[in-house]
C-alpha cells in the first residue's frame, strides 16, 4: 500500500547529498529496521513515473521518516529531487523492507560488528550506528569508511561526534585536502586488511555489514573469506550495478527479445545496462521497487541464450531477476509472464502473507476441539417420536465429505443451516450408544429401516 508522505525539510549536508525528511500522518503504522530502504515515486514534467530506493537514514520515531540522496551526473531521479522537490511537496512511499538490517544478528546480542562502506554507502549504516547507540549495544562496533575528501562525506559531522570509545572508526580518504592528518587510500583488498589487523577485529566473533559501490562490496567479501570469516557472517547491500570487472571485454550491445503482458518485442541492451535498465530506458514498465535484487519483483525466466547473473554468477540460470541479468549472446529471451503460482512465490509481501494464513489454517485445525464436545450429555432425551434424525443432527460433525456436502446444500439454499468443519468424524455408535437406553423415547428402531442399510453395514 503506498503512503503519500510530506516533505517538511531538507538540507544540504555535501555538496552533492541532500538530507530529506517526511513526516508521518498521526496513526501511519511504518515500522522498519535500521538498515532497511524504503522506495519512493519520482515522476517528471511530463508526468513518467521513477521508482527509486533510498535507505532510511533514522532509526524509527514515528513521526518522521528520513533519507539522503546523492546526486550523480546524469541521474534521473536525484537531479529531479533536488530541483524540483520543495517543502510541503509530497512523494507516494511504500513500505520499508529490505534484508540488510541488524535483525540478523539478534541472537548474538554480544558479539561486534563490524561495517565496511564507502561513498553512500553511510547512508543505512548511519541507521544502524544510532539504534546500536541509543539501545546501549554491548558488543564492540567497528567503521571502516572510504570516501574522495572531507567535503564530499556523508554525515562527516556526525561520524566525528561518536565517542571513541562506543565505535572504533577509521575515515579513508583517497584525495584529501592538505589539512587532512588521517589515512589515505582507496579500500582495496590490502588496505581493508590492513586496516582490520590494525583495528583488531576479532575474525570469529564479528558480524560484518558491507554497504556501496560494487567493488568495495567485493573487495571486503575476498579478504573476510581469505581470513576465514564464515559466509553466514557477512551482510552486504550493493548501492547500485556496474558490469563486472572480469567480463567488461565479453559484454556489448545486444539485442534481445522479452515478453511482458503477453506481447513479444525486441530491443538492443546496451553493453553497460542491466536488462531492466534498458527496458525500463525504453519506457517497459517492468514492475520493481529496487533494482539491487532484494524486492524479487523483476524476476523473469530465461527461455534462451546466455545470460550473466550476479546474483549466481551463473549462465546457464533459468529464472532471475532482471536487475542482475546481462546478456551474453544475441538469442537472449526472457518472459516476463508468468503463473498465478510463480507471481505468488516471487512476490515477497504475497509470499509472506500467505505463509501467515496458512499458519493461521493449520494452528485453527489442529487446535480446534474434537466433536466430544458436540456428543450428548446430560438428562435422557424424552419426546422425540415425530423427529427425525436430521432435525436435531444437522449441526453435528460428519466426515469431511459430508460437511462438504452439507455447506453446499446451505449454501444452494436447499438446507437452512450450514455446519461447522471439525477435525473428528461422527460414528453412528455415539448416536446408539446414547439412544437406546431404556428411557429413551426417541426409537432406535428406526435405524432399522431399509434406507438405512447401507449405513449399518459401515458400523458391522
Amino acid at each position: 500500500m503506498p503512503y503519500n508522505l510530506h516533505l517538511i525539510s531538507r538540507k544540504e549536508i555535501t555538496p552533492e547529498a541532500t538530507y530529506y525528511t517526511f513526516g508521518l500522518p498521526n496513526g501511519t503504522d511504518f515500522d522498519y529496521l535500521p538498515g532497511q530502504y524504503i522506495s519512493v515515486t519520482v515522476r517528471d514534467e511530463e508526468g513518467k513515473p521513477f521508482i527509486r530506493s533510498y535507505s532510511v537514514c533514522e532509526p524509527n520515531n514515528n513521526a518522521t521518516i528520513s533519507i539522503c540522496v546523492k546526486r550523480f551526473p546524469g541521474g534521473k531521479v536525484s537531479n529531479l529531487l533536488y530541483i524540483n522537490l520543495k517543502v510541503g511537496d509530497q512523494l507516494e512511499f511504500n513500505r520499508p523492507s529490505g534484508d540488510f538490517n541488524l535483525s540478523t544478528i539478534r541472537n548474538r546480542k554480544n558479539s561486534s560488528i563490524c561495517f565496511i562502506t564507502g561513498g553512500s554507502g553511510i547512508t543505512p549504516v548511519k541507521c544502524m550506528l544510532e539504534h546500536l547507540l541509543a539501545t546501549n549495544y554491548k558488543g564492540k562496533i567497528f567503521l571502516i569508511y572510504g570516501n574522495l575528501n572531507q567535503e564530499s562525506t556523508i554525515f562527516y559531522d556526525y561520524l566525528n561526534s561518536i565517542n571513541p570509545q562506543s565505535v572504533q572508526s577509521v575515515l579513508l580518504m583517497q584525495s584529501p585536502e592538505e589539512s587532512w592528518n588521517g589515512p589515505k587510500g582507496m579500500l582495496d583488498c590490502a588496505t581493508i586488511e590492513q586496516l582490520l589487523n590494525e583495528m583488531g577485529v576479532p575474525e570469529k566473533q564479528t558480524s560484518y555489514f558491507l554497504c556501496g559501490p560494487p567493488v568495495i562490496i567485493a573487495n571486503s567479501t575476498q579478504v573476510l573469506l581469505e581470513r576465514n570469516v564464515s559466509q553466514h557472517k557477512i551482510y552486504s547491500e550493493k548501492f547500485f550495478n556496474a558490469p563486472p570487472k572480469n567480463l567488461e571485454e565479453e559484454l556489448m550491445d545486444r539485442e534481445i527479445e522479452y515478453t511482458f503482458n503477453n506481447q513479444t518485442k525486441s530491443m538492443v541492451v546496451p553493453a553497460n545496462k542491466t536488462i531492466l535498465d534498458a527496458l525500463l530506458d525504453n519506457g517497459v514498465s517492468i514492475p520493481y521497487l529496487c533494482r539491487t535484487g532484494s524486492c524479487l519483483n523483476c524476476s523473469c525466466k530465461i527461455n534462451t541464450g546466455k545470460v550473466h547473473s550476479e546474483v549466481t554468477g551463473n549462465e546457464k540460470v533459468k529464472n532471475a531477476l532482471a536487475c542482475q541479468l546481462y546478456p551474453m549472446s544475441n538469442d537472449v529471451s526472457i518472459d516476463f509472464d508468468k503463473s498465478l503460482f510463480s507471481k505468488f512465490i516471487s512476490n515477497r509481501d504475497f509470499l509472506n502473507v500467505g505463509s501467515f494464513i496458512i499458519a493461521i489454517a493449520a494452528l485453527f485445525y489442529f487446535l480446534y476441539p474434537s466433536n466430544e464436545i458436540h456428543l450428548a450429555k446430560g438428562p435422557m432425551n424424552t419426546g422425540h417420536d415425530d423427529l427425525k434424525c436430521m432435525d436435531c443432527h444437522i449441526p453435528s460433525h460428519g466426515s469431511t465429505r459430508q460437511q462438504i456436502q452439507s455447506n453446499a446444500r446451505a449454501f444452494l439454499g436447499i438446507d437452512s443451516a450450514s455446519v461447522d468443519f471439525g477435525s473428528r468424524n461422527v460414528e453412528n455408535a455415539h448416536c446408539l450408544a446414547c439412544h437406546e437406553r431404556p428411557n429413551d423415547r426417541h426409537p432406535v428402531h428406526r435405524f432399522m429401516e431399509p434406507r438405512f442399510a447401507e449405513a449399518r453395514q459401515q458400523i458391522h
